[in-house]
């Protein structure tokens, strides 16, 4: 492995990217240089490795690199891209507690930097970054939601009745892009909550479409 180091005299947005020529890399980012801080406020593996944190205070920090111990190469060339921009504020809808609300519709810009795991999906993963969303509805409507990430990372998302509960979830798939069509649903208020990958963050739109109610298809529901 090979370590790494700069300094912030200012909070910064860092993105770091570690890139083998014919192997997995794998990224840490310590604050301090010692085995015991890992695995560090973050770390990844992927080809290529990303590791993206918003608002890094000032100070000094450590990046490790290395070739994954699994990859059949082994040692390998790596690339690293460091970039530091200036800092932002993570999303204010990270949990049922405080949800965006979609009921206007439209489209919503979202990120998963920085993000935790608050919410467990049905049909989700555990370690995963998550948003919530809220919408209300006056009277029977369809409704169309669409998640599409920049890099066409898979997204998965739950419509709920009661944010979170797992009892409580009307429909949860995933998918490149996250796309599904609510029928006729009823008038309420509801949730939708995204998942994005645990192995990296990215951005994505969030589409929301309302029009008018129409039957719900058959076959769909034990119901018809």
């Amino acid at each position: 492995d090979v370590i790494l180091t700069f300094t912030l005299t200012a909070p910064k947005d860092v993105a770091l990217v570690a890139n083998g020529a014919t192997s997995l890399s794998v990224l840490a980012l310590l604050d301090s240089c010692a085995v015991s801080a890992l695995p560090g406020r973050a770390c990844n593996s992927g080809f290529p490795a990303q590791v993206r944190t918003r608002a890094l205070p000032a100070g000094t920090y450590f990046v490790v690199v290395a070739s994954a111990p699994w990859s059949a190469s082994g040692g390998d060339a790596i690339d690293v891209e460091v970039t530091f921009t200036e800092p932002t504020a993570p999303p204010t809808n990270e949990s049922c507690a405080a949800p965006l609300d979609v009921s206007a519709g439209g489209r919503f810009p979202g990120s998963f930097v920085s993000v935790g795991d608050d919410i467990t999906l049905p049909c989700g993963y555990s370690r995963t970054p998550d948003l919530a969303y809220t919408f209300e509805l006056l009277t029977p409507r369809d409704v169309q939601i669409t998640a599409t990430s920049a890099t066409r990372d898979t997204i998965n998302g739950a419509v709920y009745s009661v944010c979170g509960s797992p009892t409580d979830v009307l429909r949860c798939t995933g998918g490149v892009p996250f796309d599904t069509t609510m029928n006729s649903l009823p008038a309420g208020t509801y949730f939708i909550v995204l998942d994005g990958l645990s192995d990296r963050a990215s951005e994505f739109t969030l589409d929301v479409t309302f029009s008018d109610p129409t039957p719900v298809p058959m076959g769909e529901t034990c119901a018809n």
